[in-house]
């Protein structure tokens, strides 16, 4: 499962998509809502809305991750994009 894995998020979400039926959204919200839900975070956590916290990650198209947000602030970008602050 992804919740018990050692393997990084990105790669358990790419890892889902490639393995499975399941569609980019689906496996995104199996890593992120879905454990928000469980665990009771989904009101501040897990998707991307209005007065939720602005923790994002983007990735590029092989599901490397490119920055990533935390409480709104860049922490890691790997300098593939122009970053403004």
């Amino acid at each position: 499962t992804m919740a018990g894995s050692v393997w990084p998020l990105d790669y358990n979400v790419a890892n889902m998509v490639r393995s499975t039926s399941a569609t980019l959204q689906d496996a995104v919200t199996m890593a992120t809502l879905t454990p928000a839900r469980i665990v009771g975070v989904a009101h501040r956590k897990g998707s991307i809305a209005p007065g939720k916290d602005a923790d994002l990650i983007l990735l590029n198209g092989d599901m490397k991750p490119v920055f990533t947000v935390v409480g709104g602030r860049i922490v890691y970008h790997d300098g593939s994009v122009q970053v403004l602050d």
